[in-house]
């Protein structure tokens, strides 16, 4: 009785009674006697998991093929699975979830009506899809009225060389100066930013012998201790500080070929070693037992490149006396300096001071931090002070960038270093939206802090990753910010100085990384983003972006922790979800920092280009221009007004440099490209050749043989 074309076909279910089939003559499953909604627990076993997937992925394979419109499908898709209710007139929301995150599952299926989570994370069937990480394929299948937790292109800010990149990109674009927040940073794979690493290491040498002699040197008029300075070095020191202040003056500008003659590579390498000097050897006290040993690394103390010699030793032993170095041997030593090098040192470094934005960042030690330019969880992170050591690794190591380290940061907890993990939601990148939690939490280190000790990462390295199988680890290793708050209160008298004083800087930070990488992003209505940004405060109470974070590793190590994402992906599921954008008066919440799109007027196109947050301070930059009637020009009226920023002549020079380094990596990589392919074809036209020369030879080869054989 039934239609020929209406037959249950064989099919992967096997065509079993009480199947239906739909339009186009595939079989699905058939619904449970009894629907229900789905359950808030995975299966207990992985045999389980794996033939649940299987079964949802051929459902899903089976209802793509017939011709239903999405939401009809979806309804098929959850009725058929047996996870909706026969009886249920509403649309059912459906997720795709994959990663950790637990807070997040668990805020879908708690809301009002609960969420019905799609098992199989690659499946196209959802209304909100939540991953740790994205690739190019998830955005094809990203249509309208849907919610995707990425932003293509993201890694543009959460790499640590994309970052870095896009920062300095902002800096000579839009003259943002980024040196008050980010330290600065060197992609090591760039040959150029390779040598800007090498003097910039150089001069903070040059101001580390500085600061030593303005320390150690004795009271006019009284006795020296034992103390004698090397005199060729300081001068040294003391020409490198006063290039260093020209280059930091945006409105010097020198001359092609004219300027202050460069320093040789023989005084820097003995600029660096007498940095690396401790207190004792410079006052001769009888500290020091034993040779400094001094690996051969294949480049000099300054970063000078050496000629590859069979016969030089692995490494120098030197004598206990630094006068009798071979790099410091014929420099003289005096207790008593000239007024006018003390004058012109003590100038260097008060000016230095003042004007170097970084020079909270700056220490002792010279210590560096290199890091993979794409890992994460403190992966391949090492800091050193070796100069040497720091080309060696990264000439062995491909894909590192070195960050100038922060030497003296403030300290809790007896000594112990830590960083902020601060929570941002970004809705938009054109136009800029930007929510920040309210709350936050502190990384701690496991070990007590110690610049002698760089080699122990658990003193210097405050990753979950890194501190959980720590011998002192205790209380998940994080703090509240509560208890940072409390010794803020401490050190300044102020409670609100956390909110009143670093939360605008924190904030600032983070929207200019946004902003530098807003052209980058592809922007999309279906997609938002949650970020976790990483900062240390300095000893100077600065704050520092270090790093920004895809998909934040947010586990539950403590309870307090474990209720602040509750609140946090509630509140986060409202916001994207149902759009409430005004904070229920409950702490801790999500804040707007920034909303172009409400900044915007009407028929404006804010992609145009982002405005200052000081709303165009053009009472104090524009300028009524009147030429006098006596010059040569036309008679302007005092209505006009000239809006913008004031040129920067030194910011100049360095865009032009780069655009030129761009334009020869360009056409020195079209160069070798063509050199290699044709060496390539060269190599093959051989191989060939060779072949056919090879193969008469082996044929009488092998006759010659027979024929012996045959005698």
């Amino acid at each position: 009785g039934v239609p020929l074309g209406r037959q249950r076909p064989s099919s992967a279910f096997g065509g079993r009674p009480g199947s239906e089939v739909d339009p186009d003559g595939a079989a699905v499953p058939p619904a449970p006697p009894s629907c229900v909604r789905a359950r808030s627990s995975r299966p207990s076993s992985a045999p389980a998991w794996r033939r649940e997937q299987d079964h949802l992925e051929s459902l899903e394979l089976v209802l793509r093929r017939s011709s239903l419109p999405k939401q009809d499908m979806v309804a098929a898709y959850l009725r058929r699975s047996g996870q909706l209710e026969c009886d249920s007139d509403q649309r059912e929301k459906i997720f795709a979830f994959s990663g950790p995150d637990e807070h997040i599952r668990k805020a879908l299926l708690q809301r009002d009506p609960p969420w019905v989570e799609n098992k199989v994370p690659s499946s196209t069937l959802w209304d909100l899809k939540w991953t740790v990480t994205d690739c190019e394929s998830d955005y094809r299948d990203v249509p309208d009225g849907t919610l995707f937790n990425h932003f293509q292109n993201n890694r543009e800010l959460t790499t640590k060389v994309g970052l870095v990149n896009n920062l300095r990109r902002l800096a000579m674009e839009e003259q943002v100066d980024v040196d008050v927040f980010f330290p600065r940073c060197y992609d090591m794979s760039s040959a150029s930013e390779q040598e800007d690493f090498v003097l910039d290491y150089r001069r903070c040498a040059a101001l580390n012998v500085v600061r030593q002699h303005l320390r150690l040197r004795p009271p006019a008029g009284s006795d020296p201790g034992g103390y004698l300075c090397n005199v060729n070095v300081l001068r040294t020191a003391v020409r490198a500080l006063q290039q260093w202040l020209q280059d930091l003056d945006s409105s010097f500008l020198d001359d092609e070929g004219v300027g202050p003659k460069p320093l040789r590579y023989e005084d820097w390498d003995a600029l660096v070693l007498y940095s690396e000097l401790s207190d004792a050897q410079l006052c001769r006290i009888q500290g020091e037992t034993e040779q400094r040993r001094d690996r051969n690394r294949g480049f000099s103390a300054s970063g000078m490149a050496l000629q590859k010699e069979s016969s030089k030793p692995k490494a120098t032993h030197r004598p206990l006396d630094v006068r009798k170095w071979p790099e410091l041997c014929d420099h003289s030593w005096t207790a008593a300096l000239p007024p006018q090098l003390e004058a012109a040192a003590e100038d260097a470094a008060t000016a230095l001071a003042e004007r170097w934005p970084q020079i909270g960042a700056h220490g002792p030690m010279n210590v560096w931090v290199v890091k993979p330019g794409t890992s994460s969880k403190g992966s391949g992170v090492v800091c050193m002070h070796s100069l040497p050591e720091v080309l060696h690794h990264c000439k062995t190591v491909t894909n590192r960038i070195v960050q100038k380290y922060v030497e003296r940061p403030l300290l809790l907890f007896s000594g112990r270093k830590f960083d902020i993990r601060q929570w941002v939601l970004v809705r938009s990148f054109v136009p800029l939206k930007v929510y920040m939690f309210s709350s936050c939490y502190l990384r701690l280190c496991n070990e007590p802090y110690d610049l002698g000790d760089l080699a122990n990462r658990q003193r210097h390295i405050s990753n979950w990753a890194v501190n959980r199988h720590g011998k002192h680890v205790a209380e998940g290793a994080v703090a509240s910010v509560e208890e940072l708050i409390d010794v803020l209160e401490q050190i300044t008298g102020d409670r609100s100085y956390w909110k009143e004083r670093l939360v605008p800087q924190v904030q600032q930070a983070i929207l200019q990384s946004l902003r530098g990488v807003r052209h980058r992003v592809v922007q999309r209505s279906s997609c938002f983003e949650l970020y976790g940004f990483d900062f240390l405060i300095g000893e100077d109470l600065k704050p520092w972006l270090l790093e920004v974070n895809l998909s934040p590793a947010c586990e539950s190590r403590t309870p307090w922790i474990e209720s602040m994402l509750q609140r946090m992906a509630s509140r986060l599921l409202e916001l994207i979800i149902d759009g409430k954008l005004e904070p229920d008066d409950v702490e801790p919440d999500w804040v707007c920092i920034a909303d172009e799109e409400s900044a915007c007027d009407p028929g404006m196109d804010c992609a145009e280009g982002w405005q200052d947050e000081d709303p165009a301070p053009s009472s104090s930059i524009a300028k009524d221009l009147t030429l006098d009637a006596h010059t040569a020009g036309p008679t302007l009226s005092s209505g006009i007004a000239i809006v913008g920023r004031p040129l920067n002549l030194r910011a100049e020079r360095r865009f032009e440099e780069a655009w030129k380094r761009q334009a020869a990596q360009r056409v020195l990589s079209r160069l070798a490209r063509g050199f290699l392919a044709r060496r390539e074809a060269r190599h093959r036209r051989h191989e060939k050749s060779v072949r056919l020369l090879q193969r008469p030879a082996r044929a009488w080869l092998a006759r010659r043989c027979l024929s012996r054989l045959r005698q």
